[in-house]
């Protein structure tokens, strides 16, 4: 019986090898799509990001004890604004990305990123990890 295709394979260019992706596999050296290491800002250590890779997208971590620092509007997750001196101005978040991720859940509005970073807080957690499309624009 022939092996079952590797869906892998199918995110290959044919100039590149195919790279196995998972949200979930730790790794010991966060690298990017080119295999280069990552800075702090777009990597977390022993954590891979799967498909939430550079330069599409910005991953940070926040303490969930410290205001965030950014602003959103209604449901939207658009970022409209970074207040200075927040850790989304240290983490170097811009005005126009979209928050897509709470701890590697895909979401699509606020009600989500509440009902996720709640789940953080209720299993004792004082970080959160946060992936931010940075393709959008306002």
């Amino acid at each position: 019986q022939a092996a079952a295709p590797d869906a892998s394979a199918a995110l290959a260019s044919p100039s590149e090898p195919a790279r196995k992706y998972s949200m979930y596999t730790p790794t010991s050296q966060p690298v990017d799509s080119s295999g280069r290491a990552m800075s702090r800002s777009n990597s977390l250590p022993g954590f891979n990001h799967g498909f939430f890779q550079p330069p599409k997208f910005h991953c940070c971590v926040f303490d969930l004890s410290q205001p965030y620092g950014w602003v959103t509007e209604g449901q939207d997750m658009r970022v409209r604004g970074i207040l200075p001196g927040t850790q989304a101005a240290e983490a170097g978040i811009q005005v126009g990305w979209t928050i897509c991720s709470v701890n590697a859940q895909g979401l699509d509005n606020l009600g989500m990123f509440m009902n996720f970073v709640q789940q953080v807080h209720n299993r004792g957690e004082a970080v959160c990890h946060f992936h931010l499309d940075t393709s959008t624009t306002l």
